[in-house]
């Protein structure tokens, strides 16, 4: 099985466009390099999940849970500078930007602990002869867009498509 990690890159934005966010409480730049995607970044991003979801629909889904532990885990180590980046972005206090990170973590946690409980569900014959079997499998590649704020919450929950998705085996 091929990690991830051995074919994810970063990919620049076509466009020198770049957003600026300062911070509502008090003004301060936060940054004003955030790349703008345009819709063939979008595309080349689409693309690239097709190209990934056959090695991602092949996991068993211990492997892919793992790979969503792996994740929580990192988010988890970098919670207080995740949080951080939110509370400038947003104007939020650290300590409800904390518990936002912290919710995300939790979801993907919740999610990974699902993979192996999907099942297929069978119906005996019915006098058609036919023993009839229904089975849940991934269908492809999906995208969602987050609410501006609270990012790290609404992406994992609010959203529920990133992680429901992953753990079902969709990219």
């Amino acid at each position: 099985m091929m990690e991830a990690d051995d074919r994810m890159q970063y990919v620049s934005s076509h466009t020198s466009e770049r957003l600026t966010v300062h911070n509502p409480y008090d003004g301060n730049l936060v940054s004003d390099k955030i790349e703008v995607a345009l819709e063939e970044d979008v595309d080349l991003a689409v693309a690239a999940a097709q190209s990934a979801l056959p090695t991602w629909q092949a996991m068993t889904a211990v492997q892919r849970s793992a790979l969503m532990l792996k994740y929580a885990d990192l988010v988890e180590e970098h919670t207080q500078q995740i949080a951080q980046l939110e509370s400038q972005c947003m104007g939020t206090p650290m300590m409800l930007a904390t518990r936002v990170v912290g919710n995300h973590v939790a979801a993907f946690r919740y999610y990974a602990g699902l993979t192996d409980k999907i099942s297929g569900t069978t119906y005996t014959e019915d006098g058609d002869g036919f023993f009839k079997m229904v089975l849940q499998e991934a269908i492809g590649v999906c995208a969602g867009i987050g609410a501006w704020n609270a990012t790290p919450i609404f992406s994992a929950w609010k959203v529920r498509k990133l992680p429901t998705s992953i753990f079902l085996g969709d990219c």
